[in-house]
């Protein structure tokens, strides 16, 4: 069975504003890390934006070389990932009041659907 570690990391200017906050649910075999960041803007505002949607894995497919990775056990990993999924995902989270659970379910769905074998 597979245990999970779930990882919630915030990010804070100097004076104290939240420009960053990461979860990542980590196993054995990988990790799956959602970033989500602020832009500020110059009359003081800010708004959100998603930045990352990550797989970390310890195993590269086809012979691709590793990389080093402060996420995994080990320090190397291959990483692959895109801002697309965590723009939508961003979305679903601000209109849900950010629900944390929302994050987790779709980590944990993404998580079983690259990292996993079958």
């Amino acid at each position: 069975m597979n245990t999970f570690t779930r990882t919630v990391t915030d990010l804070y200017t100097e004076d104290g504003h939240l420009v960053q906050r990461t979860w990542i649910l980590a196993s054995s075999i990988g990790a799956v890390q959602i970033v989500f960041a602020r832009q500020p803007h110059e009359n003081g505002d800010t708004t959100w934006f998603g930045a990352g949607f990550n797989y970390h894995s310890p195993v590269a497919p086809d012979g691709e070389q590793l990389a080093p990775c402060d996420i995994l056990e080990g320090g190397m990993c291959f990483g692959d990932g895109s801002n697309y999924p965590s723009e939508k995902l961003l979305r679903e989270w601000l209109e849900f009041d950010c629900d944390d659970d929302l994050i987790w379910t779709a980590a944990t769905t993404a998580f079983r659907e690259r990292l996993m074998q079958s």
